[in-house]
C-alpha cells in the first residue's frame, strides 16, 4: 500500500473553498460564477398551474418553446389526462401570446436606444 499525501485531497474530501480574503480568489469565483450564469437561458415566462390539492407546480417557457411540447412534458411528469393536456395547451398558448409582443416590444425599443 502506498503512503498517502497528506497535501492531496482524498476522494472523499471536497475541493477547497477559494479564499475570500485573497482578491485573486475572489475574482476566480466571481468570473465562474458570471460564466455559469451568462450559459443559463433567460427564462420569457412562469406559469404556475394547479395541480390538485392546493399544490401548485411552474412551467417555464424559454424562447422557442412550444405550448404543446411544454404541455406533453408536464402532463407526463405529473401524471395528468388528456382533457388536462388540451387545457394547458389552451392556457400555455394564450400565456405566450400575451407575453410574447412585450418582449419584442421590449427587445425593439432596447435596439432604438443605441
Amino acid at each position: 500500500m502506498m503512503d498517502e499525501d497528506p497535501n492531496q485531497p482524498t476522494d472523499d474530501q471536497q475541493p477547497e473553498e477559494y479564499d475570500r480574503d485573497d482578491p485573486k480568489d475572489l475574482v476566480d469565483q466571481q468570473l465562474n460564477d458570471i460564466g455559469d450564469r451568462i450559459d443559463e437561458p433567460d427564462p420569457k415566462l412562469y406559469v404556475d398551474v394547479n395541480v390538485g390539492k392546493n399544490k401548485m407546480e411552474r412551467i417555464v417557457v424559454y424562447e422557442g418553446d412550444t405550448a404543446e411540447s411544454l404541455a406533453n412534458k408536464f402532463c407526463e411528469t405529473h401524471k395528468l389526462d388528456k382533457n388536462m393536456y388540451d387545457k394547458l395547451i389552451t392556457l400555455l398558448d394564450q400565456q405566450i401570446a400575451g407575453v410574447l409582443p412585450k418582449i419584442m416590444e421590449d427587445e425593439d425599443a432596447d435596439d432604438s436606444d443605441q
